[in-house]
């Protein structure tokens, strides 16, 4: 027998429970036969293993898988108490036993736990790479072809295995929950009536020790597609990344009068200009023309001096637990052909790098041309810059000016109506004051009657002379002018 095919046991981590009498809890409904026992009818893990092609009178021996799960269960017995058979090519837990494709190992026991808890468990093992697929696919094949009466529903069960989920399932007045823990190929399915997570978690413990022959635990879907007794017209043959290398291209030569610079180059700061808003009044001098402000030229990316390539590779290990776990034939090989193949894919990436040299060497002296201009016009924009600032400056010597005027101006119009106020308030109190005047030189003029008894004058004569007739008018000045339009051509 092959040294591989032994496997020093590991130290139990379930305590052995005392023993409960007089329990017998039947997992019937979970599709496994219960026999009450006598620990001599265990079924040999050997019987899993298919035989038809050993050599007449001999028998092969059990895989890897077979052994590993032989040994699994032979720890669990040390720690829980079986109930009936250890089953060979046991179903899964109902309602997973419609689930295809069945597993190409399995075994089943029915234990009473230490806390009395009758449960099954089921562990298994699928073809090289498929344990993740399986996994992933199970929730939804289950509900296609599960019975119409059975209720089902998938939760998550983190923390267990490399991967886990949590079924609670019920029908015919029958309620159970079954977690599943992968770990590479091999699925383990702990069934109870109620959910019983730190269960689960011990059975994997057993399960976690007695991997060490599987390639590759932590085994994802993509996997199942390596194996292409499985994965038929989806098979993907096994690659490996291998690496192209080429020699970065010399530095080329630079246009006269261009500056090869460092890729990317330094970048120049501009002021921030803000142009003066157009003003009512003449102003000097304009503007110059606006200008946008001067962005560096993008770089060009790096030459690629490295492509990666998949190789068509030897797939001697295998996908999953490999093909030494459950001893399947190792994937063909065309060595010729995957040669060809591979020399053609490292053609192509020598191609691509080559091409994207050629791209390179372009960008680069165009970056460097870009580049100078772009320095040429940061200094122009600078220019433009203080011309901006020389005639904002020179227009606030004109806008002081205005305001000036303003001022003066707006001074000037109350003044002159506060004359024409006095002018109109004068010319009124002289008008009244002489028509007083005349009255009272008529009364004086008009002969007093004897015997005649006259009504006293509504006036008083000599009538009292208006002060704003001896007041001096308000000063108006002169009417201020505008400022002088300083534009040249005025």
């Amino acid at each position: 027998m092959n040294a591989r095919t032994v496997i020093a046991k590991t130290t139990a981590i379930i305590a052995v429970p005392a023993v409960i009498a007089g329990v017998c809890v039947g997992l019937s409904a979970f599709g496994v036969p219960v026999d009450l026992p006598t620990r001599d009818d265990e079924t040999a893990p050997a019987s899993t293993v298919d035989t038809t092609a050993a050599p007449e009178g001999l028998v092969p021996a059990p895989s890897p898988a077979a052994v590993a799960v032989k040994e699994m269960f032979d720890q669990i017995d040390t720690a829980w108490k079986p109930q009936g058979r250890r089953v060979a090519a046991a179903g899964l837990p109902h309602p997973l036993t419609c689930v295809t494709p069945a597993p190409s190992l399995s075994l089943s026991q029915t234990y009473t736990t230490k806390t009395g808890v009758g449960t099954q468990v089921t562990i298994t093992s699928y073809p090289a790479g498929l344990g993740a697929w399986v996994f992933d696919q199970m929730p939804a094949k289950a509900r296609d072809c599960k019975p119409s009466s059975t209720s089902m529903t998938v939760m998550p069960s983190t923390g267990i295995g490399v991967q886990s989920a949590r079924y609670i399932v019920s029908w015919s007045g029958n309620r159970a929950s079954i977690e599943v823990v992968r770990r590479g190929d091999v699925l383990t399915f702990v069934a109870t009536t109620s959910p019983a997570p730190a269960t689960a978690k011990a059975v994997d413990g057993v399960v976690a020790a007695h991997m060490n022959r599987c390639a590759t635990q932590d085994s994802t879907v993509a996997a199942a597609f390596r194996n292409p007794a499985t994965a038929k017209t989806k098979y993907k043959p096994f690659t490996t990344v291998e690496k192209v290398t080429r020699e970065p291209a010399a530095t080329p030569s630079p246009p006269a009068g261009v500056d090869a610079v460092a890729v990317p180059a330094k970048t120049y700061k501009v002021p921030t200009v803000t142009r003066p808003e157009p003003r009512a009044y003449p102003v000097w001098p304009d503007l110059p023309k606006d200008r946008a402000v001067p962005n560096p030229p993008e770089a060009p990316k790096p030459q690629k001096t490295v492509a990666s390539i998949d190789t068509l590779t030897a797939d001697v290990t295998g996908p999953g637990c490999g093909w030494a776990w459950m001893t399947s034939a190792v994937a063909p090989f065309d060595e010729v052909k995957a040669e060809e193949v591979n020399d053609a894919a490292f053609a192509k990436a020598t191609k691509r790098l080559a091409k994207d040299e050629k791209r390179w060497l372009t960008e680069v002296v165009g970056y460097w041309v870009a580049y100078a201009d772009y320095r040429a016009t940061v200094i122009s924009y600078r220019d433009y810059a203080q011309k901006v600032a020389d005639v904002e400056k020179a227009w606030k010597v004109i806008d002081a000016q205005w305001a000036t005027y303003w001022a003066e101006h707006d001074a000037w119009t109350k003044r002159k109506a506060a004359r024409e106020r006095f002018d109109s308030q004068k010319k009124t109190a002289k008008d009244a004051y002489d028509e007083l005047l005349d009255q009272c030189l008529e009364l004086a003029e008009t002969p007093i009657e004897p015997d005649v008894e006259e009504d006293e004058p509504d006036i008083m004569c000599p009538p009292e002379r208006p002060s704003i007739l001896d007041q001096k008018a308000p000063k108006v000045g002169k009417e201020p002018t505008k400022p002088k339009n300083p534009r040249p051509d005025a």
